[in-house]
């Protein structure tokens, strides 16, 4: 089974390399690190310390894909705050252009940042007259107030109603089933959530056996600590930007 893991491991670092999100040197130590582990296994497979790497292994495989998943979330935000901020640079650059303004409103618009996309919106209306823009303002001070009062919209009669409701006191539509239309467009919530807590169990267990076995082998823990490091520069970056675009 855990030849099989390491199998899954491999071919997922190699995607990655493909992909350009880790460079092929970065591959080959992950891999060697692998073998190293399986050789230790291997040499204590009949003691307490070889089923704990095999764990270790396990644990970095579920790890990385879903390390893997959150960065490229991460580095797409990242990219996005990189264009967020060469709007402001345009905008101190020249204040009197419309553009700019709006695609920092479209930005903190498609987040549910409501009071900040409509500042922005705002400020590229009183340049310019787009319906587009008049539309999206509306929309953002209607979610605005919704949030504000604690309301949210009946999908069938679309009226305002109390957000704990659990049916629509207008046209009487239950609304205390499970909408599995958002649960669907929320399903990797649910898979970060289970992977990320069966892999950090899953490797929290490992690392208890290895330390009362023999607390060198918590060496073995490197890969799965520099997997994480390593894809967790997106998350600083990530931050970095936010702090400086609020």
């Amino acid at each position: 089974m855990v030849f099989l893991v390491d199998g899954l491991i491999i071919m997922q670092l190699i995607g990655a390399a493909i992909d350009r999100e880790i460079s092929a040197g970065a591959v080959f130590l992950f891999a060697a690190f692998l073998v190293a582990l399986n050789g230790l296994m291997i040499v204590h497979a009949y003691d307490a310390v070889g089923p704990s790497i095999a764990l270790i292994i396990i644990a970095f495989a579920a790890s990385h894909r879903l390390l893997r998943n959150l960065a490229n979330q991460r580095a797409l935000l990242v990219i996005q705050l990189q264009d967020v901020r060469e709007y402001q640079r345009m905008i101190a650059r020249n204040p009197k252009l419309p553009y700019p303004y709006k695609a920092i409103g479209d930005f903190f618009f498609e987040r549910g940042m409501w009071e900040e996309a409509i500042r922005y919106y705002e400020h590229a209306l009183s340049l310019h007259d787009d319906p587009e823009i008049s539309w999206q303002v509306r929309h953002a001070r209607d979610e605005l107030r919704r949030r504000q009062k604690g309301l949210k919209v009946c999908p069938r009669c679309l009226n305002d109603i109390p957000r704990t409701a659990r049916e629509c006191p207008l046209c009487h539509h239950f609304l205390g089933g499970v909408d599995f239309r958002d649960l669907l467009g929320r399903w990797w919530k649910v898979e970060v959530a289970i992977v990320g807590f069966v892999a950090l169990a899953v490797a929290v267990w490992g690392a208890v056996r290895l330390a009362h076995a023999n607390p060198l082998m918590l060496l073995s823990l490197v890969p799965l600590l520099a997997l994480a490091a390593f894809y967790g520069r997106w998350y600083l970056a990530a931050l970095f930007l936010r702090r400086r675009i609020h």
